[in-house]
């Protein structure tokens, strides 16, 4: 029985050594306490009763577990040897009755005792042993009177009470302890991979090159990694609100036109605003070199709660200026390079002009000289693309807007497109049964719709047909180009108006682009405040609709 802590039983404190050696110590305190204020009140009423053997015995056997008690290592000891403790004292009480003290009430403490420390084999033992005792007198031989029936019934009942509320109270106790513990150690393992999970996003936000800002649901910084205070200070510090933004100098995609203070995306993503990588030009100081300018792609995303609700945002920076530069250092080089190559080729066409007029020139010549000539003017317009494409990424696009009519300028498109229509055998057909007055740049928006009906021309099939509609819709005039040609993927449809984009299914085909075409029209339509949609469907065909204000 003897080695090792084994204090633990049940319903016994799960605790150390010490704290199992003071628990047999206090329990037992109660009994000393009751015993030693009967012995007191016997001096004090009746000394000579302390003359029976039997009380002195019954005496005897409280001192010795008041001593024992705190004297015996119980913590080395089976914890079942701690009931001697209870068992000794309900002795004590069954010396005492047996010597003519009515006592037998003290039973109840090594009762408790016994039902709480060993379960329910405790409670019912103690309870047995302390019916047999209250019974015992009787059965010695004792006459059963009208007096005795108390002691005979309502002593075992009480004992049995007493002893079952404790072992039920304890079975509480002890679930609710192995409830707490449970959730003890579920709230400590969440903890632990919480505070994991936060050692590993420190670790992520602290590497990339990403700023990164969260801020809660009161618009206050709650988060903030160093590449974001590297890229873009001053802004707010972790624990201050969005509007502590410093003095910057912000511009929009443009490089030229300010964006106002409470525009700001960090200000935006504060008031619930989605922002989609949305590209700004940022100058820390305002008294800086103005090429100091730092190109940022921006994207906020609210942060929602376990109902759904606004509960906050994430804001990321993604510093954009080594390529947007790259990007302008190309556009640069093509307009620098279109700009030298259209000179020459002006004056090449003058001269194939001059030598298609010669009289003398022999039929088979005179073929040779117009191929020539075609071809360089097809060189002429994709370099006037290239321009014009140079000319948007700079935003230097000028326009000189007058009033016309978009029927006549449409008409002027499909006339220049008619000989190549007629080469792959695909009619032109108008709609355009009603003027169509808007204030734009002829020059600008005929390149538009050149480009456009180009496309249709290009990517019908022989024999197909390419129509040009117009109508008026409330303010505005909408003219679509519509072919029964080869279609666009779905996935290519989101990408046909960026710059040198060109699908998949035409990249490796016979017909030659630069994927300028429908750039070049969407933005000069944009420039004029109109816009361009484009519905397809691969094998059926394709309709560009331009939608432009009309003129008052």
């Amino acid at each position: 029985m003897a080695g090792g802590d084994r204090t633990a039983g049940p319903g016994t404190d799960r605790t150390g050594p010490q704290e199992a050696d003071r628990a047999v110590v206090l329990r037992q305190l109660p009994f000393s306490g009751v015993a030693a204020l009967v012995v007191g009140g016997l001096l004090a009423t009746d000394p000579t009763r302390l003359a029976d053997w039997r009380i002195v015995a019954a005496i005897l056997v409280t001192v010795s577990v008041a001593a024992a008690a705190p004297l015996v290592p119980w913590h080395r000891l089976d914890h079942r040897w701690a009931a001697t403790m209870p068992a000794a004292q309900m002795v004590a009480v069954a010396l005492a009755y047996v010597g003519g003290l009515d006592v037998v009430v003290g039973l109840a403490l090594p009762v408790l005792w016994l039902s709480r420390a060993y379960g329910a084999v405790g409670a019912i033992g103690s309870v047995v042993a302390a019916g047999a005792v209250s019974w015992a007198p009787f059965v010695l031989g004792a006459p059963i009177t009208e007096a005795a029936f108390p002691r005979l019934l309502v002593e075992p009942a009480v004992f049995a009470s007493v002893g079952a509320y404790v072992y039920l109270g304890e079975r509480r106790s002890q679930a609710r302890q192995a409830l707490l513990e449970g959730q003890g150690a579920v709230v400590e393992r969440t903890l632990d991979d919480s505070r994991r999970q936060r050692r590993l996003l420190e670790g992520v936000l602290n590497t990339i090159d990403v700023g990164v800002v969260v801020l809660d649901a009161d618009g206050r910084v709650i988060g903030r990694n160093p590449a974001q205070a590297a890229m873009c200070p001053p802004t707010p510090q972790i624990g201050e609100p969005a509007d502590a933004l410093g003095p910057v100098e912000i511009y929009a995609e443009d490089r030229r036109t300010p964006v106002p203070r409470e525009d700001a995306v960090l200000l935006r993503a504060a008031r619930g605003e989605l922002v989609d990588r949305e590209i700004v030009w940022w100058r820390r100081d305002p008294d800086a070199d103005p090429d100091s300018l730092r190109a940022l792609g921006i994207t906020a995303r609210p942060l929602l709660d376990e109902r759904g609700r606004w509960d906050g945002a994430v804001v990321v920076y993604q510093d954009l200026t080594p390529e947007l530069t790259a990007i302008a250092q190309q556009a640069d080089f093509v307009a620098s390079v279109s700009h030298d190559l259209r000179t020459p080729l002006t004056s090449i066409l003058g001269f194939t002009e001059l030598l298609a007029d010669e009289p003398g020139l022999g039929e088979r010549e005179r073929r040779h000289v117009r191929v020539v000539e075609r071809n360089a003017r097809r060189l002429l317009h994709l370099i006037g693309d290239l321009l014009t494409a140079g000319q948007l990424t700079r935003g230097g696009l000028t326009l000189e807007p007058r009033r016309l009519d978009l029927r006549e300028l449409a008409r002027d498109v499909l006339e220049a497109h008619g000989p190549a229509a007629t080469a792959r055998q695909v009619e032109l057909r108008e709609q355009l049964d009603e003027p169509l007055p808007v204030h734009a740049d002829a020059e600008r928006l005929g390149q538009a719709l050149d480009n456009v009906v180009s496309n249709a021309v290009k990517y019908s099939r022989d024999g197909g047909n390419v129509t040009v509609r117009g109508e008026r819709l409330g303010s505005d005039v909408v003219l679509s180009v519509a072919d029964d040609g080869i279609g666009i993927a779905r996935e290519d449809q989101e990408h046909v108006f960026d710059r040198f984009y060109r699908a998949e299914a035409v990249r490796g085909g016979s017909v030659a682009g630069t994927g300028l075409g429908l750039y070049i029209a969407h933005e000069i339509v944009r420039a004029h405040g109109g816009g361009v949609e484009l519905r397809s469907e691969p094998g059926v065909g394709t309709e560009v609709r331009i939608t432009l204000p009309g003129a008052r």
